[in-house]
């Protein structure tokens, strides 16, 4: 498992074979080809994310593909797009988002572009 701690700023992408958590900033992509990305409370994401699975605690703005799942937990927030066949969203999460799901058409890139945005508060 890799960490990112709090006080960290990374600008550039982010690439990782197994499971990452983020508990600083990122200003740029985040690519795993394996585990789950997890985004600590009070982590921030300026960028695409492409992931088998991630758990959203903080703040994301771009867009979040995942193969397999997306988890956004209470006072997070994600501005965006979400496109994944599972997707949990707990009560006290905020999403600005579009959301794409289903099991026949896993995603495979990021979407190119941001799509008007939808708000919805959980």
């Amino acid at each position: 498992m890799n960490y990112i701690g709090p006080s960290v700023v990374i600008k550039g992408t982010v690439t990782s074979g197994e499971d990452l958590t983020i508990a600083g900033r990122v200003e740029g992509d985040v690519h795993l080809d394996a585990g789950e990305l997890m985004l600590a409370p009070g982590s921030a994401v300026v960028g695409d994310l492409l992931v088998p699975s991630v758990v959203v605690h903080g703040s994301v703005q771009g867009n979040v593909v995942a193969t397999v799942r997306i988890e956004v937990r209470p006072r997070a927030c994600v501005e965006g797009s979400l496109a994944t066949p599972a997707l949990a969203v707990l009560e006290g999460a905020e999403l600005r988002c579009r959301i794409e799901m289903g099991a026949a058409s896993r995603p495979q890139a990021p979407p190119s572009s941001v799509p008007e945005k939808a708000v919805a508060a959980v």
